[in-house]
């Protein structure tokens, strides 16, 4: 009996993290992999590592991530 009960624990165990994993994986959406190389994909200079290090993923400099934040704007004000 007790050897029953200590499978549906493992089982209940093994879907209840599935379920969370999921759950999780669907909140953050998929993951970006780490710029490996620390240069901007627009000017191609090299990323300031206060931005890197705040955000490893991150694949544009300070300013032509704010310079493409402000076209993203732009687009949103005027619907294009």
């Amino acid at each position: 009996m007790a050897d029953e009960i200590d499978l549906a624990n493992e089982i209940a165990e093994r879907h209840t993290s599935e379920a969370l994993r999921a759950a999780l994986s669907a909140a953050t959406g998929p993951r970006r992999p780490v710029n490996a190389t620390g240069r901007c994909r627009s000017c191609k200079e090299e990323i300031e590592s206060e931005r890197l290090l705040g955000d490893p993923t991150a694949d544009l400099c300070g300013f032509c991530a704010a310079e493409a934040e402000e076209i993203a704007a732009k687009r949103r004000r005027t619907g294009r």
